[in-house]
């Protein structure tokens, strides 16, 4: 049974995985950990205001301590820059392996056991840099890259043909 996960980044996709979390799994816990405490927190009190809705009995903590992250069962990445116009998936990269390594020593620090799951972009790139820096099993870390391209594609059909795809 899954009872904690951490999500390290707390902006629109961060937030959003939050809420989907609550909204479909029973955990004990979740962690939002941002560089921006004060978000973090901001999203974990809008979240906790969802309870009566939502029906669930999580803590939910908001944070920029990574200390706070130590035994999850999955940890989501979901933190970097996005890219603006006019950039490059190059600089892109660019800018996010940085990230993307410091958060990696901070997961194998804290929550070494973890299940570690990227959505940070370019997912494939920083996906392989992420299980470069924890090491152990390659089985212990996912990158959402096909599934994302995967969704974009049903989109863009849809665009086209406006035929619903009901997964």
């Amino acid at each position: 049974m899954v009872k904690k996960i951490s999500i390290i980044g707390s902006g629109g996709v961060g937030s959003n995985l939050a809420f989907n979390i609550l909204s479909g799994l029973r955990i004990e816990e979740l962690v939002l950990v941002d560089i921006n405490q004060e978000l973090a927190k901001g999203i974990g009190l809008d979240l906790e205001d969802t309870r009566l809705f939502l029906g669930f009995n999580t803590i939910i903590k908001g944070t920029d301590d990574f200390a706070l992250i130590e035994d999850s069962d999955i940890v989501i990445i979901a933190c970097g820059q996005t890219r603006k116009e006019g950039m490059e998936r190059i600089d892109l990269l660019k800018a996010n392996v940085e990230i993307a390594r410091d958060v990696s020593y901070k997961i194998k620090q804290f929550s070494p056991h973890s299940i570690v799951i990227v959505v940070t972009n370019p997912v494939d790139f920083i996906t392989y840099i992420v299980k470069k820096e924890i090491g152990g099993k390659r089985e212990r870390v996912f990158g959402v890259g096909s599934s994302l391209d995967s969704a974009r594609f049903v989109n863009l059909i849809y665009k086209e043909t406006k035929v619903a795809a009901n997964i």
